[in-house]
């Protein structure tokens, strides 16, 4: 208190100077009321740009886990050559993951991962048609199946493969968007050489 009486009776002894510190103040004042909001507008502006790429990574993390999934269990079928029809049939996974793409595919906003649930999705109905056939479900699965099959499971793999790239590059532009501004040009750099190839699309998509 003391001070700030100082301070006053300072400038009612500075007649001139008391004219400068209001116009001072007042440029402080005009100064907060238009930072303060525009600040505040910046931060929520970055925490929408957070939430919308964990949003990213979290569909490029489960598009990921159901095309391993999904690769897995044809490479499965493929080993089952040898066995019947009915026998090689495992309809309770053939559910689970025709139920996830479509759910998947319902929530989707990528383009390139749309095409990689519509290829997959192709992919495990063909194979699962070809082993419930009625007619034939106590005869082992043929030479030409398998290739088709193998040929499926080569589709799923690109794009398996390709869907773990998207996801290292969503987890990546999270990374960037939470560093510190002054800090970005080094995130940027330690994955300089890696962005091109997460970006680019896989053969089968390309073609």
């Amino acid at each position: 208190m003391k001070i700030i009486s100082t301070a006053l009776g300072w400038l009612e002894a500075n007649p001139n100077f008391s004219g400068w510190a209001q116009a001072l103040g007042a440029f402080i004042a005009l100064y907060i009321a238009i930072a303060v909001p525009a600040r505040q507008r910046k931060e929520q502006r970055i925490a929408t740009r957070i939430a919308d790429l964990n949003l990213d990574v979290a569909l490029s993390r489960g598009v990921f886990f159901l095309l391993s999934d999904t690769a897995i269990w044809l490479n499965e079928i493929v080993k089952k050559d040898y066995m019947k029809r009915h026998e090689a049939r495992t309809d309770f996974i053939f559910d689970d993951l025709i139920s996830r793409i479509l759910l998947w595919e319902r929530r989707e906003t990528n383009n390139y991962r749309v095409i990689a649930l519509y290829l997959t999705r192709g992919a495990i109905i063909r194979t699962q048609s070809k082993l419930v056939w009625p007619v034939i479900q106590d005869l082992p699965i043929g030479i030409p199946e398998i290739t088709l099959m193998l040929n499926d499971l080569k589709i799923v793999s690109i794009q398996r493969d390709f869907s773990k790239r998207l996801l290292d590059h969503a987890e990546y532009r999270l990374r960037f968007a939470e560093t510190n501004f002054f800090l970005r040009p080094i995130v940027w750099w330690i994955h300089r050489k890696k962005i091109q190839d997460w970006i680019k699309p896989p053969p089968l998509i390309n073609s």
